[in-house]
């Protein structure tokens, strides 16, 4: 009996040794496991942000190999708005304005942090590049010498654009919606379903000159800015953002955002497309 004790506390050691091994060993496992989760984020973006975010997405899994993103949608803010209340649901959505936005935010859709503004943006008329139309102000653009196009009323850049022409008397509503063309410009305008629309129709010469953000005429090239519009004639062109409530991967697209406003890397990129960050 005497000689059975050390034996049975050397095998009870053994086993607390073999014991802290494996629970060593487990909670390494658990954390390398979670360390390598694989998250992939599904981005919903005005279609302005199309090139800086697809830079920015890949710029980020760099730094990050474990984050990739899913066929990211860009279109005009208010045709966001319709996929969302229609049962889409990204992890993230970025607006050209404040109003889409609302819009989400009041059918319950955001997570628990407001949206926040992300980006700003300035309002400018366009011409093509070989056009013999020289700087110009907004009277000018409107004094009737001058076919024109804007977005229409689901495009942002189209609803600050009637917005500045209602400060010359060429739109009837000051909310830049559900007014009229009037004035020297009645029946020159012509309204388009997105930015790049209005581009390619001042690019082309189908029109003299396009409405569209100073972003839009870096991205699609072809033209030339004419004239920057006050500040004072719109409202702020900013791009608010917001997680959505039903994100699987809300912490993830969080973060990602972060670094949207963060990172060198990413100011980098907004800037080398014509967007500022916003204070």
């Amino acid at each position: 009996m005497e000689r059975s004790k050390p034996r049975t506390r050397k095998a009870v050691t053994i086993l607390a040794i073999v014991v802290s091994l494996l629970t060593a060993c487990l909670l390494a496992g658990c954390s390398n496991s979670n360390a390598q989760e694989k998250v992939e984020l599904e981005i919903y973006a005005a279609n302005s942000l199309t090139d800086a975010m697809n830079e920015a997405q890949e710029a980020y899994t760099k730094e990050n190999p474990n984050v990739t993103f899913k066929d990211s949608q860009y279109e005009a803010s208010g045709t966001l708005v319709q996929k969302i209340e229609a049962g889409g649901m990204p992890d993230i959505f970025i607006s050209a304005n404040k109003k889409n936005m609302d819009k989400v935010v009041e059918s319950g859709k955001i997570g628990e942090d407001e949206p926040f503004d992300l980006f700003a943006n300035d309002l400018v008329i366009v011409t093509a590049e070989d056009s013999d139309i020289d700087e110009l102000d907004l009277a000018q653009a409107c004094d009737g010498s001058y076919t024109i196009s804007v977005g229409d009323k689901n495009v942002p850049a189209g609803i600050y654009a009637k917005q500045a022409l209602y400060t010359v008397g060429c739109y009837t509503s000051e909310s830049g919606t559900d007014g009229q063309i009037t004035g020297p410009i009645k029946g020159k305008v012509t309204e388009a379903d997105k930015a790049g629309s209005v581009c390619s129709y001042a690019q082309s010469g189908e029109v003299d000159l396009g409405f569209v953000y100073s972003s839009d005429a870096m991205r699609y090239g072809g033209v030339r800015i004419v004239c920057t519009l006050p500040a004072d004639t719109h409202q702020p062109i900013v791009y608010p953002a917001a997680v959505l409530k039903d994100s699987a991967h809300a912490e993830a697209a969080e973060a990602f955002l972060s670094w949207c406003q963060e990172s060198p890397d990413a100011q980098k990129i907004w800037q080398k497309w014509g967007f500022e960050l916003t204070e």
